[in-house]
């Protein structure tokens, strides 16, 4: 069985394995950074640690997340952390990146439980999202969960395939 953590970007639910996340905050002071790329929303410093923010609705091309009261951060384990986690084949779905990243998001939802055998292979374009980014879709009663494929998403740079 899989669990994947499930939050709302505009009106489509996404999913990424629970195993990726360290936490979930809401409500945090994000500075921004003139520089950085235009999906970079900023920085914050989570209890002395300095983590970017990459807003994620703009990462994957769907526009700008309007920050409220449903706003949330996922902060992502690092590769370090999760180095502990690895194990066979499971090794290259569970990377990150070296540096802490959190992805600002919209509501979040349940975590969900799957086999394997649930998750169907990513469409070449879900609502706007390019495939390089998905890693699978869930069939749920009511919604379909479009499931991220991290790694891609945190280290590569816009334009790359």
């Amino acid at each position: 069985m899989k669990r994947f953590t499930t939050f709302k970007i505009e009106d489509q639910w996404f999913g990424l394995d629970v195993l990726l996340v360290r936490e979930i905050n809401q409500h945090l002071e994000i500075t921004p950074v003139q520089t950085a790329a235009e999906y970079i929303r900023g920085l914050i410093n989570l209890r002395g640690q300095i983590v970017t923010i990459m807003d994620l609705g703009k990462r994957l091309g769907l526009g700008d997340h309007q920050t409220g009261d449903d706003s949330h951060v996922i902060v992502l384990k690092t590769n370090e952390e999760l180095a502990h986690l690895r194990a066979g084949a499971e090794a290259d779905a569970l990377k990150t990146t070296s540096d802490p990243v959190g992805l600002l998001v919209g509501a979040i939802g349940n975590v969900i439980e799957c086999d394997e055998a649930d998750i169907e292979a990513a469409p070449a374009n879900v609502g706007g999202v390019s495939a390089r980014f998905l890693s699978g879709v869930i069939k749920l009663e009511s919604d379909l969960v479009v499931l991220l494929h991290i790694a891609i998403i945190v280290n590569q740079e816009p334009g790359q395939k």
